[in-house]
């Protein structure tokens, strides 16, 4: 159930078409990567090498946006090459 953001405390669902018209209006989103685009776990290979594992789910989603017009960014704490590889 979406709820309006003007009325935080209320329970009243958005009409369908409201809701469309407020997702039309988003032009960017930020996400963070660990916990949210991975299960929170990484893994390192035998020579210390650091993996994580993305859904490609999240991947799609993403192409998706992009092909609407909305930019989307990951913002982390760290620099990592596999979350940079990840964004591109």
């Amino acid at each position: 159930m979406v709820t309006s953001r003007e009325q935080p405390q209320s329970t009243r669902a958005i009409a369908p078409e409201q809701c469309i018209t407020r997702a039309r209006r988003v032009r960017v989103v930020l996400t963070d990567c660990d916990g949210v685009l991975t299960d929170a776990g990484v893994y390192y290979g035998p020579d210390g090498t650091e993996l994580r594992r993305f859904s490609v789910r999240d991947g799609l989603g993403f192409e998706r946006l992009a092909q609407g017009g909305v930019r989307v960014a990951i913002v982390s704490g760290e620099r990592s090459a596999c979350i940079a590889r990840r964004a591109e």
